[in-house]
């Protein structure tokens, strides 16, 4: 079974990763499975509580939680899934978000978290506990969401040959073909470099499978490139795959995937 994990505090940032997830979903039959997960002391430290928490309409008073209603976090997803036909689970658990939900995201085939959380304010650029928590130690794919939804249509592709940004790509090639999406692949070498012969093969292709795609070649370094890109041919979403920090030759390895993640003004799916 498929499962998309969608990390939920009845947040709009929340709600926002949610509609994300369930596009992925939509395209390609996964599971939704939204986790909430409580702080400790709002509920007097007992972890027993977390199940009868999860389907009460008891309001939480947790110093992160801002006295919402457990019940409407899971409402909220439940109401956008119940318009598909993406199969719904309510998950809920008491500890540390920012440690819960990467550990849940082991065996999820793709997290989503948005970059903030419900007492974390608006500010773009920075991310909260648990987006920034997701970057430092989650070992599977994971999207980071913004502060608005809009519906995918043109995904930008950071391409360096490597296989996680094949995988990356195969990700988006997957929803591309369910969702008509359009996806721009961009190089950060020389047009006559290997990696941009690669970058031409795979793009043609997928132009083969039916898939609306162009690239773009440019030399530079993976952020100054990607976000220039970004800038230039406005997606909803960018994909790129990362590599752990320190991994030689790799165009998004180290700080690089950091940097587009929180300059980037739409979604970032990370492949790892």
């Amino acid at each position: 079974m498929k499962r998309i994990l969608v990390g939920i505090d009845g947040s709009e940032w929340s709600e926002i990763a949610a509609r994300y997830a369930l596009e992925f979903a939509a395209a390609d039959g996964s599971d939704i499975q939204a986790m909430g997960v409580v702080p400790v002391d709002a509920v007097g430290g007992d972890r027993a509580n977390a199940a009868a928490l999860a389907y009460s309409s008891e309001v939480l008073d947790g110093e992160h939680m801002a006295r919402r209603a457990v019940n409407e976090w899971f409402d909220k997803t439940e109401r956008l899934c119940s318009e598909t036909d993406v199969c719904f689970v309510r998950s809920l658990d008491v500890g540390d978000p920012a440690e819960q939900i990467p550990r849940a995201g082991i065996t999820a085939r793709l997290t989503v978290v948005g970059a903030r959380g419900a007492d974390e304010g608006r500010q773009r650029g920075n991310l909260g506990r648990v987006a920034s928590a997701m970057l430092r130690s989650a070992i599977k794919p994971m999207m980071i969401t913004r502060d608005q939804y809009r519906p995918i249509r043109h995904v930008l592709v950071g391409w360096d040959g490597r296989a996680e940004a094949a995988h990356a790509l195969e990700m988006v090639y997957q929803a591309a073909r369910f969702g008509d999406w359009q996806i721009t692949m961009v190089a950060g070498a020389p047009p006559t470099s290997h990696i941009a012969e690669t970058c031409l093969y795979v793009a043609q292709y997928l132009k083969q499978e039916g898939i609306s795609v162009r690239t773009h070649l440019t030399a530079g370094d993976a952020p100054e490139v990607v976000l220039e890109a970004a800038k230039a041919f406005e997606p909803d979403l960018i994909a790129i795959g990362s590599r752990p920090k320190g991994a030689g030759g790799a165009l998004f390895s180290g700080a690089a995937w950091r940097e587009i993640v929180d300059a980037a003004r739409v979604p970032v799916l990370l492949y790892r």
